[in-house]
C-alpha cells in the first residue's frame, strides 16, 4: 500500500507529537504505579504487623491466665491427691482402674470424685465465667470446653458448653506434647474441625507443675472456637470495600478471615510461600489468595510470640496478611490514566488538524508539478506552469518551465537522429557478422543456461547443422565428444562464469614463467590460453572459453575452436624423431645393463648342469628367473618408450610410475657414479593421457637436467596433489639458465649445446605434450643455483 505525500506529512506530524506524549504517559503511569505499589505494600505490611502483635497479645493473655490457674494451690492439691493413688499400683492395675472409670464415664455417669476436687472445680468455674464459656447448648461460645487431667491423662475436672470431653487423653498429641515426658511445655494445636462441637477449633494446653516447679502433675486443656476467638481482632479491620486482614498458618489453612471460611486451604502454593516468610514484608503476587488470579499487593507478618509456641507444638507458624482487590486498589490510577489518555487524544486531534492544513499547503502545488511533469513526458505541456508560493516550490516550477523549453528544442530533430543511429547499428551488426563468418575458427556464443545464442559459419560446419536448428539448444547436446571431454568442457564453462576475463592462473609459484605455444600467436601467457585438445569425430581442435559483456549488462560465454589436426600429427612426428635421436645412446646403455644379468644367467645355467642336489638346482633356477624378469622389464620399458602411441591409447596414467620409469631409462643412457638422486613421491590420483607421452615429458626433463650438471650433482624428483591438480617437480644443481634464454627454452630448435649435441626439440616437445592434456609448465632458475621444472595436469576426476 502506497501513501501519498499529504498522508506522509500528516503522519509525520502526528508521530512527532504523539511519540513524546505516549512515551511520557507510559513512563508516568509505570513510575506512578511502581511508587504507589511501594507505598501500599508498606502500609499493608505495617497493618499486618500491627494485627499480628494484637493477636499475639490476646493469645499471650490467655496463656498467662491459664498459667495462673495451673499455679493455683487448689488445682495443685487436687492433682497431687489424684496422682497419689497411682503410686502404690502396678502399671496393669493402673490401666484396669482407668479403663473402669472411663467405662462408667461413657455410660453416662458424669460425676467426678476424689480428694480436693471441689476447690479445684470452683477455681475453674470462676475462670470460665470470665473466659466466655457458655453452658447453653448451641451457643456461639468462644471457649467450648475447659478441663483438667492428671499425670495419666485421666479427666479430673471438666467444664463444658454443650459437649462432654473424653475421659482419657494420654494418647492425644496435645496431651503428650504438653506433658512433655514430665517436663511440660505450652501447646497450641492446629486448627481442625471438631465433630463434637460442629466447628473449627484450636486447643491450648498448659502443663500444671508441682510446687517445686520440677515435675508435671497434669494438663489444663482449653478448646476454642477458632472463628469466634479471633473475630474481635480480625473482623473490625476493614478498608474500602474489599480490604481486610486474615490469619493463616504456614500450610495455607485459613484460621480466620472475613471472607473465606475458617479451615479452608489456600491452594496457591507460590503465594503461600511468599506470605509465610519469617520476617514481615509485602509482595506483588499473581493471585489474591481468595480464588482470584488478578495481581494483588499483600502485606504480611508472622505472630512472633505465638509462632514460637506453634513451631514447637506443631511445626507450623501463624501469619497475618492484609489484602485489597487490585481493581479497587488501582482504581484512582486507572481513572488518572483515562483522563491523561483523553487529553492525549485531544492533543493528537489538534496535531492532526494542523498537519492536514500544512500538508494541504505543501502538497497542492507539488501535485501541479507532478501533473506538469506527466504532460512533459507525453509532450502535451504547451502552457508554462504557474505556481505562486514564494518558496522553493515556486522556483522548482520555474526550473520545470525552463526544462520544458530545452526539451522541445532538443527533441525537434530526435527522430532523424534515432533513425540514423539505428541504421548505423544495423550496418555494424552486419559488418561484425561478416567478419565472424569469414574467420577460419569456429565461434559459439552461449547463454548462462548453456544454450546457443550465436554461431558463425565455420561452427555450423563443425556441428554439421544449420543455424536455425542449433540456436536455443544446448551446446553439449550437439557436440560429438566422449564423456570425459564433455565433463571437462562443462567444468571450463562453469569456471568461466565464476571468474573475470582478466584473472591469472590460480596456481602460481615464485618466479612463475607462464609457457606459451611458439607456433601460435601469443596471448599474454594467462590461463585463458587455448586449453587441451578436444576431438570431434576424427578431427582435433584447440579451444578456449571467454567472457562477453553485452550492452545491457548481461554476460555471455564464448567458445573458440581452432582445428589443430595437422599440427598434432606433426607434433607426434617430432616426438618420435626426438626419441629416435637418442635411441643410439639408450641402446648402448640397455646393452650394458642386460650384459651383466646375462653373464649371471649363463653361470647359473652351467651350475645347474653340474649340480646333483635338487635343492641347490631349485635355488639356481629361482635366481635365473629373477634375472630374466629383470631383463624382460628393461626390454619392455625400452619398447614402450620407442613405440609411437595412438590417439585411442588415452587412459588413466599414474604420474609417479611414469616418472620412476623415465628415471630408469635416463640412467641407462647417462650412467654416472657422481649423480645422486633424491625422490619424494606422494600418493596421486591418475590423469587422462597417453602413458608413453607422459613418460617422454619426464624423460626429456630428467635428461636435460643430467646434461646440465654434466652427470655430477644432485637430482630431486617429487610429486604431490594440490586442489585437483597432479604436480611433479624435477630440480637439479646445475649452473642454471641465464635470464636472456629463460623465455626461449620452449622454442623449437633452440639449444645452448655445441653443434651436433642437441636437436633443440626436447623441451619444445615437453611443452607440446604438457599443454596437449590441459597442463602447464613453469621454470624457476637462477644462474649458479640450479633449475626447477614444475609440471601439473588436472586429475582425472577434474578432467
Amino acid at each position: 500500500m502506497r501513501f501519498g505525500l499529504k498522508r506522509k506529512i500528516i503522519f509525520s506530524i502526528l508521530g512527532a507529537g504523539a511519540l513524546p506524549l505516549i512515551l511520557g504517559m507510559v513512563i508516568a503511569y509505570f513510575q506512578g504505579t511502581t511508587e504507589l505499589e511501594r507505598v501500599i505494600g508498606g502500609n499493608f505490611q505495617a497493618l499486618a504487623g500491627e494485627t499480628a502483635r494484637s493477636i499475639d497479645l490476646v493469645l499471650s493473655g490467655e496463656i498467662a491466665r491459664r498459667q495462673r490457674i495451673a499455679s493455683n494451690e487448689s488445682v495443685i492439691a487436687a492433682l497431687t491427691a489424684r496422682n497419689a493413688r497411682y503410686r502404690k499400683l502396678e502399671r496393669t492395675a493402673i490401666e484396669r482402674l482407668l479403663s473402669e472409670e472411663a467405662a462408667r464415664w461413657r455410660s453416662g455417669e458424669r460425676s467426678l470424685s476424689g480428694p480436693q476436687i471441689g476447690p479445684a472445680q470452683e477455681v475453674l468455674k470462676r475462670f470460665a465465667k470470665t473466659a466466655g464459656l457458655s453452658e447453653r447448648p448451641g451457643s456461639h461460645a468462644t471457649l467450648h470446653t475447659l478441663f483438667l487431667t492428671d499425670e495419666e491423662g485421666a479427666l479430673l475436672v471438666s467444664l463444658h458448653s454443650d459437649r462432654f470431653p473424653a475421659y482419657r487423653h494420654a494418647d492425644q498429641e496435645w496431651w503428650q506434647r504438653a506433658y512433655g515426658h514430665g517436663k511440660g511445655q505450652t501447646h497450641i494445636g492446629t486448627v481442625a474441625f471438631d465433630d463434637a462441637f460442629g466447628s473449627y477449633v484450636f486447643t491450648l494446653a498448659i502443663p500444671v507443675l508441682d510446687e517445686s516447679r520440677q515435675r508435671v502433675l497434669g494438663v489444663l486443656q482449653s478448646v476454642f472456637d477458632a472463628k469466634e476467638f479471633f473475630r474481635p481482632a480480625i473482623h473490625p479491620i476493614r478498608f474500602g470495600q474489599t480490604g481486610h486482614v486474615m490469619l493463616i498458618d504456614s500450610r495455607g489453612t485459613v484460621i480466620n478471615c472475613p471472607i473465606l471460611p475458617t479451615g479452608v486451604r489456600v491452594n496457591d502454593t507460590a503465594l503461600i510461600r511468599s506470605v509465610t516468610a519469617e520476617e514481615p514484608g509485602w509482595v506483588k503476587a499473581a493471585g489474591d489468595g481468595h480464588g482470584g488470579q488478578a495481581a494483588s499487593i499483600i502485606g504480611f507478618a508472622p505472630l512472633p510470640e505465638t509462632s514460637a509456641t506453634t513451631r514447637a507444638s506443631t511445626g507450623l507458624l501463624w501469619h497475618t496478611f492484609a489484602w485489597q482487590s487490585s481493581q479497587e486498589l488501582f482504581a484512582p490510577t486507572h481513572s488518572l490514566l483515562l483522563w491523561v489518555a483523553s487529553a492525549g487524544l485531544l492533543a493528537m486531534g489538534l496535531l492532526g488538524s494542523i498537519g492536514y492544513y500544512a500538508a494541504h499547503r505543501i502538497v497542492t502545488p507539488i501535485r501541479h508539478l507532478q501533473e506538469g511533469a506527466a504532460r512533459i513526458g507525453r509532450g502535451e505541456l504547451t502552457e508554462p506552469l504557474t505556481i505562486r508560493t514564494g518558496d522553493e516550490i515556486e522556483r522548482l516550477a520555474d526550473e520545470f518551465n525552463t526544462m520544458n523549453e530545452r526539451l522541445k528544442s532538443a527533441f525537434s530533430n530526435l527522430e532523424e537522429k534515432v533513425a540514423a543511429k539505428t541504421a548505423e547499428v544495423r550496418a555494424l551488426k552486419e559488418y561484425n557478422e561478416k567478419i565472424l563468418n569469414s574467420l577460419p575458427d569456429s565461434v559459439v556464443i552461449l547463454k548462462q543456461d548453456r544454450t546457443i545464442e550465436y554461431i558463425n559459419a565455420e561452427a555450423t560446419k563443425v556441428l554439421q547443422s544449420q543455424p536455425a536448428s542449433i540456436l536455443g539448444h544446448s551446446l553439449f547436446d550437439l557436440l560429438s565428444v566422449d564423456q570425459p571431454t564433455q565433463r571437462q568442457l562443462e567444468w571450463e564453462f562453469d569456471h568461466a562464469q565464476l571468474t573475470t576475463a582478466s584473472r591469472l592462473d590460480p596456481w602460481e609459484e615464485p618466479r612463475l614463467m607462464q609457457s606459451r605455444d611458439p607456433l601460435a600467436p601469443t596471448s599474454g601467457g594467462t590461463a585463458e590460453d587455448i586449453r587441451r585438445d578436444i576431438r570431434i569425430g576424427a578431427r582435433a581442435f584447440g579451444h578456449r572459453f571467454f567472457r562477453v559483456s553485452s550492452g545491457n549488462g548481461a554476460t555471455r560465454i564464448g567458445l573458440a575452436l581452432r582445428e589443430v589436426t595437422s599440427e598434432r600429427q606433426l607434433q607426434d612426428q617430432l616426438i618420435q624423431a626426438e626419441k629416435l635421436a637418442g635411441m643410439g645412446t639408450l641402446t648402448a646403455g640397455i646393452a650394458h645393463e642386460i650384459n651383466n644379468p646375462l653373464f649371471v644367467i649363463m653361470g647359473l645355467a652351467e651350475a645347474v648342469a653340474e649340480e646333483d642336489s635338487p635343492g641347490a638346482t631349485k635355488a639356481f633356477a629361482k635366481d635365473i628367473v629373477k634375472y630374466a624378469r629383470h631383463m624382460s622389464s628393461l626390454i619392455k620399458n625400452f619398447a614402450r618408450y620407442a613405440t609411437p602411441g595412438s590417439a585411442e591409447n588415452i587412459r588413466s596414467v599414474d604420474v609417479t610410475q611414469a616418472l620412476a620409469d623415465a628415471l630408469k631409462m635416463a640412467r641407462l643412457a647417462h650412467m654416472s657414479d657422481d649423480l645422486t638422486v633424491h625422490t619424494d613421491y606422494a600418493p596421486l590420483p591418475p590423469i587422462l593421457a597417453r602413458p608413453e607421452e607422459i613418460q617422454q615429458v619426464c624423460h626429456n626433463i630428467i635428461v636435460n637436467a643430467i646434461q646440465a650438471m654434466n652427470g655430477r650433482g644432485a637430482l630431486r624428483l617429487s610429486t604431490d596433489h594440490v586442489n585437483g591438480w597432479v604436480r611433479l617437480r624435477i630440480a637439479d644443481t646445475g649452473p642454471g639458465i641465464p635470464k636472456a634464454f629463460l623465455g626461449k627454452i620452449f622454442d623449437p630448435f633452440f639449444t645452448t649445446k655445441e653443434p651436433g649435441k642437441g636437436t633443440g626439440l626436447g623441451l619444445n616437445i615437453v611443452y607440446q605434450i604438457v599443454t596437449k592434456y590441459g597442463g602447464t609448465i613453469a621454470v624457476d632458475s637462477e644462474e649458479g643455483k640450479g633449475t626447477t621444472f614444475t609440471v601439473r595436469w588436472p586429475a582425472e576426476s577434474h578432467a
